[in-house]
């Protein structure tokens, strides 16, 4: 696709390729006003040179062929632990008493998701209700996996033997994330890259600070996840709610070379005080962040969060975090900094909360853990 514009798509969007084998390529496109997604591939290759995605939607008031009209928005999750995967329960379901997914009150449909280490979204079988058989929900199967994100502005997944590559991609005013690269094995290459005033509105949905991340964060600027590799050189990402750069769940060899984040808006959710970081690093690994500024963050320039089971790095070269509440804050058990004395590399000054070595900041707790080695 060349010199195209795409003006208020319908769900599921402006480009929105699924076929395993395809190789899309998108030149001097701009998708304003989709519904669902501006541009989401999940398998093949994507390459795309000179696309603007402006005010991607979030799903509202959607009809699913198994039920009636319902307000989709935000898909506020709650989740529940089963073995190495997550439920990711829409809000018109709750939990049973034994853990099971049962119709809330008032509602009809939806299915319950669950999502495993690798990505991969399948359909729970409900119990307990004769009246809604499994196989009325037959019709739902293509749409749940992408109800997950939607709102997002350009999101990619799946084994690309060549990766995606973007240049000059352009996104802004996208009602979740503007980017996400998501999956093992998904690959991504960003030069010249813009991403601006993506938006979270806690009042809409009642997504906390623990549900933020677990299964579908989708927010912030870019979120990379689950495996991803993800390299950025030169970007700028400014005003963006939440986080400007989100890495968690295990995505690695990230390298951020010459990137700026810039004023990053904290949002407050509804059980604590919420973030709003530069660069935030949950049990991933970001493989050098070179030539870099991370400037007027609301929270921290950059946070980095290991666990107990999950390890969390970063190595920094001639950097800076300035400006910010806190410029460099690191907690849990397995946080590696390199080099040792990072302060050769990442230039911390201005920050009022100065840098915290052993922090206790409220993160996101992702349920969904990267697949073994």
């Amino acid at each position: 696709m060349r010199d195209l514009d795409v003006v208020d798509a319908p769900f599921p969007g402006g480009v929105v390729v699924v076929s395993p084998a395809a190789e899309t390529r998108l030149l001097r496109v701009r998708i304003t006003g989709a519904t669902g997604y501006g541009v989401r591939q999940t398998a093949g290759s994507l390459h795309a040179r000179d696309v603007t995605v402006e005010g991607t939607r979030l799903v509202r008031g959607a009809t699913l062929p198994c039920g009636p009209t319902y307000d989709l928005w935000p898909v506020p999750f709650e989740v529940y632990s089963r073995g190495d995967a997550s439920a990711i329960l829409h809000s018109f379901v709750d939990a049973g008493p034994r853990g099971e997914a049962v119709l809330a009150a008032g509602a009809v449909l939806c299915a319950p998701i669950v999502r495993d280490a690798f990505d991969q979204i399948s359909v729970a079988t409900l119990f307990g209700h004769d009246d809604l058989p499994f196989s009325g929900l037959a019709p739902l199967l293509p749409i749940l996996p992408i109800l997950a994100d939607a709102g997002t502005g350009v999101y990619v997944s799946g084994a690309a033997t060549e990766g995606h590559v973007f240049i000059g991609l352009r996104v802004q005013y996208a009602e979740r994330a503007g980017v996400i690269v998501s999956g093992p094995m998904t690959s991504a290459t960003f030069l010249d890259l813009g991403i601006a005033f993506t938006q979270h509105d806690p009042a809409l949905g009642s997504i906390t600070v623990q549900q933020a991340a677990k299964g579908g964060s989708s927010f912030g600027g870019l979120e990379a996840r689950f495996g991803a590799e993800v390299g950025i050189v030169d970007a700028l990402v400014v005003a963006n709610d939440v986080a400007g750069i989100h890495v968690h769940s295990g995505a690695n060899a990230l390298t951020l070379d010459g990137i700026k984040i810039l004023a990053t808006h904290e949002v407050a959710f509804a059980d604590g005080p919420g973030f709003g970081d530069g660069l935030l690093v949950i049990e991933a690994s970001v493989g050098l962040l070179k030539s870099s500024t991370i400037k007027s963050n609301q929270r921290a320039g950059v946070l980095v969060n290991s666990s107990s089971a999950f390890a969390a790095s970063i190595e920094f070269k001639n950097s800076f975090s300035s400006n910010n509440k806190f410029g460099l804050v690191t907690q849990g058990p397995h946080t590696v900094l390199t080099p040792s004395a990072w302060q050769t590399e990442l230039h911390t000054e201005g920050n009022p909360g100065g840098n915290l070595s052993d922090g206790a900041l409220a993160v996101p707790d992702p349920v969904a853990k990267p697949p073994p080695p």
